[in-house]
């Protein structure tokens, strides 16, 4: 299993990774996507770019508000907005470095995603919500966040309840 150093906060340099990331995608599109960005609409790469963009500002806004994993080498591949609500964390925004959502690329690695839930449900735990969650999933993204443990609840959102983030930081713990 990979392993990742948690970020807390945009600082400058979390925002330059950002721009980087979207500097990547604009390379992915004309690359993979013939330079056509209609192309990439209805695909998870377009998803995530669009949740990219939506973390870039927030983490401008906000600052405190950004979380993320950065690999051994630094970079920066997963990040996150969330926000504290009175007994669970939101998180607002989630995606991947865009390298991880194509194939093959040099800088991919598995379980960024992961990580970053991982790590969100330890602050959870840690404020003294026991490990809850809750997001928004699109429709891509839910059997993700299903083999994690989230549930849809009836409001339509998803949510990692207490038990649930138990089971899953038990889960990762014994990965490592």
């Amino acid at each position: 299993m990979n392993e990742f150093d948690v970020v807390r906060g945009a600082d400058a340099q979390v925002q330059q990774d950002i721009a980087y990331w979207e500097d990547k995608a604009d390379d992915y599109v004309n690359e993979f996507f013939d330079n056509q960005i209609e192309r990439v609409y209805g695909t998870q790469f377009g998803d995530n770019l669009a949740i990219i963009a939506n973390i870039a500002e927030n983490a401008v806004i906000d600052p405190e508000t950004f979380r993320g994993v950065r690999d051994k080498e630094g970079r920066l591949q997963a990040a996150a907005i969330i926000r504290q609500e009175r007994d669970y964390l939101e998180v607002d925004f989630m995606a991947t470095a865009p390298w991880n959502i194509l194939r093959n690329q040099p800088e991919s690695l598995k379980g960024a995603g992961t990580s970053m839930i991982e790590e969100l449900t330890k602050e959870s735990r840690d404020l003294g919500f026991g490990g809850r969650l809750k997001l928004y999933a699109i429709p891509r993204a839910r059997q993700f966040y299903a083999n994690i443990g989230f549930v849809e609840t009836n409001e339509g959102d998803w949510e990692l309840t207490p038990e649930a983030a138990g089971r899953f930081l038990e889960e990762q713990r014994r990965f490592r």
